[in-house]
Formats: structure tokens, C-alpha cells, sequence
């Protein structure tokens, strides 16, 4: 389990994370606290406007003050961001700001990098000596790899880390109830990993939902009109399903 601020993450309750750029006041932090938001991820890619550090940390102080854990995430364009820069300036503005955030997002392609993979390496080591938390995340936008192949994409990656990830985020294209078959065990075989595991598209959005059940940390909805995956839903309609199905998550309230 994670504890964040007053969250705790892998007990079985679903947690709702909400993607968010430079243009979120704090009257709306509010209005979506009580709609039922838990974590915000802060998509330094998606912001308007010349990216720097300062208002970075603008943003996540913004909804650390009023007690929602944020994720720093800073995506590149192969991992289905909107970042067209390099990766050695993405890094360091990264390391500029990640003591900011409960939660710094890192790809497993950023550790394997052509051009910055020690200095990726070197971010994420710092990051898990620190009281942030590192996420190691994997996406793949064509389709759900086998169980072997995902497994081998983290530990690689892990591998030339100091240590394991405190989370690992798995996101995956689901064409076909056996995709959903290789996630679900993926969860059921985690063994002491913290994990967030979603399937991407029409056939993985069930997983958004369910898969609480089986131990992943958070899901992912959306607000206004900014889907950052496919197959996202609504914060509205994520809370209504989850009510639903978990009547323990309508008395947390």
C-alpha cells in the first residue's frame, strides 16, 4: 500500500486520478475535491506557454495546499505526449521540480534512452532517495504485449536502477478479452509490487473500473474536455460506476 497525504493507495478502494495542465483554479480544486477527485497528475507537456520550473512548482503547490497528492509527469511525444523537445531538457526541468510532487511519472523508454538514459537513471535514483515516490511506466498504445514481455520491460529497466520503483504503471491497448486476461494476472501475480495497470480502449475500459478489485492503486478519468488516453472516462460517470460497484467507496464520502 501508498499512503499519500490523507490517501491510502492498494486497499481495495478505488482512488480516482485526474489529469491536469496550467489552467486549473483553486475554485475548481475544490468543486472536483468533492466530486471526487483524489489525485492530480500535473502534465507539464500538456501546459500552455513556455515550460518552466517555477510554474511547475506553481502547479503543484496549487493542489498540494489543498491537500491532493500530485503526480509530475512530463511526456513525450512516443510515450502519447505533446513534449517535441529532447530528453536532455526534459530531464532537467524534471529534476528541478520533483521534491514538489508526492509522485514523479518516469518512462521506461526515458531510462532507456539513447541520449539520456544515465541521466534518467541518475533522476530516478535521486527521486527514490527522496520523500517523493517514482513511478516506472510503461505504455503501448498497439496492443497488450505478452505477460513475459511487459515483465521484461520493467525489470530492464529496473535493472539499472538502485533500487525498484515504489509504483510501476502498466497502460496497454485491449483488443480482445484475452488482452484483459494478461492484465488481470499481471495484477493477480504482483507479488510486494505496487502497481496501476489499465487497458487502453473500448475493450480495456471495464479495467478502469475494476481492477481496484484486484490491487491496482488509481485510475485515471478525465475533466472538461481533456482525454489524455483512450478509453478514459468522465470523472462524473467514473464516480457513478464506482458507486456502483463499490458500496464501500459511496460511504468513504
Amino acid at each position: 500500500m501508498i499512503k499519500l497525504k490523507n490517501n491510502t493507495l492498494g486497499n481495495g478502494m478505488p482512488a480516482i486520478a485526474v489529469s491536469f495542465s496550467n489552467n486549473c483554479s483553486v475554485e475548481e480544486i475544490k468543486a472536483l475535491k468533492k466530486q471526487g477527485l483524489d489525485i492530480a497528475e500535473i502534465r507539464v507537456d500538456l501546459f500552455t506557454g513556455k515550460i518552466f520550473a517555477k510554474n511547475i512548482i506553481e502547479e503543484l503547490q496549487k493542489f498540494g495546499d489543498l491537500d491532493v497528492p500530485t503526480i509530475l509527469t512530463f511526456r513525450p511525444k512516443r510515450e502519447g505526449g505533446n513534449w517535441g523537445g529532447s530528453d536532455a531538457e526534459r530531464v532537467v526541468i524534471i529534476a528541478e521540480c520533483y521534491q514538489y510532487a508526492d509522485i514523479v511519472d518516469i518512462e521506461t523508454s526515458s531510462i532507456h534512452s539513447l541520449d539520456c538514459s544515465e541521466k534518467f537513471c541518475q533522476l530516478a535514483n535521486a527521486i527514490l532517495k527522496s520523500e517523493t515516490q517514482l513511478l516506472l511506466s510503461y505504455h503501448n498504445f498497439e496492443k497488450t504485449p505478452s505477460l513475459v514481455a511487459i515483465n521484461h520491460e520493467i525489470e530492464s529497466a529496473e535493472v539499472l536502477l538502485s533500487a525498484k520503483a515504489d509504483i510501476v504503471k502498466v497502460a496497454c491497448q485491449v483488443d480482445s478479452n484475452a488482452d484483459r486476461v494478461v492484465l488481470t494476472e499481471m495484477l493477480l501475480h504482483s507479488g510486494d509490487k505496487n502497481l496501476v495497470v489499465i487497458g487502453m480502449g473500448g475493450w480495456g475500459l471495464i479495467t478502469r473500473l475494476s481492477f481496484a478489485t484486484y490491487g491496482s492503486l488509481f485510475t485515471f478519468a478525465y475533466v472538461g474536455n481533456t482525454i489524455t488516453a483512450p478509453g478514459q472516462l468522465h470523472i462524473d460517470a467514473t464516480v457513478a460506476y464506482l458507486e456502483d460497484f463499490y458500496p464501500a467507496y459511496t460511504a468513504r464520502k
